[in-house]
């Protein structure tokens, strides 16, 4: 039996496509989902919130996925 998700945090540079991710994530499994502009954020966040899931953008200014 596969672990269930509960905390994805999302690491996401453009503002407009925060509000995408949330809802299609939230869709397919009420998820508490996180979502940073930088790479730096997520760091400092992640051992703190404890995500079962990581979802990162590829190509970001200073530190990218």
């Amino acid at each position: 039996m596969a672990p269930t998700l509960e905390r994805i945090l999302c690491v996401e540079d453009e503002p407009t496509i925060h509000p995408v991710i949330r809802l299609a994530l939230k869709r397919v499994g009420n998820f508490d989902v996180r979502i940073y502009d930088n790479g730096e954020q997520a760091l400092a966040e992640a051992p703190v919130f404890r995500p079962d899931l990581l979802v990162l953008d590829v190509v970001m200014p200073d530190m990218d996925g």
